[in-house]
């Protein structure tokens, strides 16, 4: 997973979840309160999609579905 914004295309150490149809993002050994802000757009495999909201250091959601659901690096 790649982002910038707050870190200004740094990919982010660690690996996601996303789920299908679903706004929620999951992550394994990420940081999103320090690499992430809400309004920070990400790249998911090569879909780029706007932060709504960090809600801790493994757990964001997006302002609009995913379209695809699984483990992501």
């Amino acid at each position: 997973m790649s982002s910038w914004g707050y870190t200004d295309n740094v990919a982010i150490a660690g690996t996601i979840t996303t789920y299908t149809a679903n706004v929620n993002v999951v992550g394994s050994s990420t940081y999103f309160t320090v690499n992430v802000k809400d309004g920070d757009y990400l790249y998911i495999v090569g879909q780029k999609y706007q932060v709504n909201n960090v809600t801790s250091n493994t757990a964001l959601t997006l302002t609009s579905p995913t379209e695809i659901g699984r483990a992501h690096v």
